[in-house]
């Protein structure tokens, strides 16, 4: 089996940093195919990409534009899974990004 294709989705620049870094440590089996600063861009990078999961921020350039763009990816790559990312302990929120279709947050 090949290594699991990520992107990163944050609109703040550091966090993107760290998480591919970590998740492109030597010896694990993810390859970070890339990273997007907001949902449009997400959607633009999973199109290009195709990769087995996105990491999705919920709040960037408006408080759901993740969830948008969850919903988006899952209506067209029903096959890609979307992870939200979130310090929102909201359980609209979290219930949202659910019923956009994220397998996990």
């Amino acid at each position: 089996m090949g290594r699991i294709k990520v992107i990163i989705v944050d609109d703040m620049e550091e966090i993107r940093l760290h998480l591919s870094e970590e998740l492109s440590r030597e010896g694990t089996e993810i390859q970070v195919a890339g990273t997007a600063a907001s949902g449009h861009e997400a959607v633009e990078l999973t199109r290009q990409q195709l990769p087995d999961i996105v990491l999705m921020d919920i709040q960037m350039e408006t408080r759901t534009a993740g969830i948008t763009a969850i919903r988006k990816i899952h209506e067209m790559f029903p096959m890609v899974k979307c992870i939200a990312l979130t310090i929102h302990e909201d359980e609209e929120f979290i219930f949202r990004a659910y019923m956009a279709g994220a397998a996990d947050y």
